[in-house]
């Protein structure tokens, strides 16, 4: 009986169509561009923080902290530089900074002097 069930079960799995997305294909919610409602677009300060192995965040002019991740351009991480930026807040992804609100950011540039 036991046998039997296997067979039954083991063949189901195999005449379906394989419907899985290759791993480099974009999710629907990717295709349609950011969440309207998590950008964000203002002026802050990089800052290195010097926990967890150490990492770059954004202190925005609000003092929210932003959490940039892995998206901060070489060319922009140095402590103390102000810029202008804008990005998707991810309130929900996972961090082990447990510092500031992760963003995957789309635009930073440094602020003009002159402004």
């Amino acid at each position: 009986m036991l046998v039997g069930a296997l067979l039954v079960l083991g063949g189901c799995g195999s005449s379906a169509p394989d419907t899985a997305m290759p791993a480099d294909t974009p999710s629907p919610a990717d295709e349609d561009g950011p969440n309207p409602e998590q950008l964000v677009s203002t002026t802050g300060t990089v800052v290195f923080m010097e926990m967890e192995g150490g990492f770059w965040g954004i202190i925005a002019s609000d003092s929210t902290r932003y959490d940039p991740g892995g998206s901060l351009p070489d060319s922009l991480q140095t402590d103390g530089l102000a810029i202008r930026f804008r990005g998707e807040e991810k309130p929900g992804q996972p961090s082990i900074r447990m510092w500031g609100t992760p963003i995957d950011l789309l635009e930073a540039m440094p602020v003009d002097g002159a402004e």
